[in-house]
């Protein structure tokens, strides 16, 4: 693998850790990553309010890249970002509560279409057989975790009810009550794995034409 030095630090490493650059050697940057973030980062600290608009201008170009970032941080980082996340909420009540106001206020109909979507895919995927008081049971989980931590917590569907190679049902059996950060950074992922089999209580009535 082709290497080069750094113009700083005098580091020699593989190009991977130098960021890309057309005009330079290699395609790459003089400086290496570490000695490129700590020279932005001073900078940064010199300039605030420049730094702010820089980083407004790079996520306004690149939300989708931004977004898939910030979920996989969340991931890897759960417990640092629970922590962080309940610090700033105990701080910034009014400035959360402004927030989820104005996000409804401006995306009205994205909301609504969402929950529409949602409410007709619950629809399909829970037979009529379902044993709808244990699904509440779970629902009221999420609701006392919620109480009791202070950290919002999400029911979540095992088998996402949609999915590009799997779709799973609304049942008791198929949810489990998740960190509301670690569900939707799950989203409607699903690796795959033994199916769980259902209670015998809950298995449906075939000889009455059930489906």
């Amino acid at each position: 693998m082709e290497s080069k030095t750094c113009s700083k630090c005098g580091i020699t490493a593989p190009l991977d850790a130098f960021n890309r650059k057309k005009k330079g050697k290699y395609g790459r940057s003089a400086e290496c990553k570490s000695c490129s973030t700590a020279r932005y980062m001073k900078w940064a600290r010199e300039n605030p309010e420049a730094a702010r608009s820089n980083t407004k201008e790079w996520v306004a170009r690149n939300r989708e890249r931004k977004r898939a970032s910030d979920r996989q941080w969340r991931a890897q980082n759960y417990e640092r970002h629970t922590a962080a996340y309940r610090r700033w909420r105990s701080l910034n009540p009014r400035d959360r509560s402004e927030y989820k106001k104005q996000w409804y206020e401006n995306n009205r109909d994205r909301y609504r279409s969402y929950n529409a979507k949602r409410r007709a895919q619950i629809f399909r995927a829970c037979p009529s057989w379902v044993d709808h008081a244990s699904i509440i049971d779970v629902y009221e989980e999420a609701v006392r975790l919620t109480q009791e931590t202070g950290l919002p917590h999400e029911v979540d569907h095992i088998v996402p009810l949609q999915n590009k190679n799997v779709c799973g049902l609304h049942v008791p059996w198929n949810l489990q009550v998740l960190p509301k950060t670690l569900n939707r950074a799950k989203s409607n992922k699903h690796e795959q794995e033994e199916p769980r089999e259902a209670p015998p209580a809950a298995t449906p009535n075939l000889a009455a034409g059930e489906r």
